[in-house]
C-alpha cells in the first residue's frame, strides 16, 4: 500500500476537478499543446479559466484533535 500526500506545494501531483494530475503535464500542454492522457486537456482547461494552483491550500481541522 502506497500514501500519497497531495496538499504539499512542493508536490508534483494534484488534483483539478476530481483528476489526479502532474504538473509538469500541464505545463506541457501550455508549451507544446500535447498531453499524455485526455484529463490533463481537462485540468489544464479548469487551469487556466481559475487558476487553481494559485489558490493557498486550506488545512482543515478537527476541534476534537486539540481540546481546550
Amino acid at each position: 500500500m502506497r500514501d500519497f500526500t497531495f496538499n504539499l506545494d512542493s508536490n508534483e501531483f494534484i488534483r483539478i476537478t476530481g483528476y489526479l494530475v502532474r504538473k509538469s503535464d500541464i505545463a506541457g500542454i501550455a508549451a507544446t499543446g500535447s498531453a499524455r492522457h485526455g484529463s490533463d486537456y481537462l485540468a489544464a482547461g479548469s487551469e487556466a479559466s481559475y487558476h487553481l494552483t494559485q489558490r493557498a491550500v486550506k488545512r482543515v481541522r478537527a476541534h476534537e484533535l486539540s481540546p481546550k
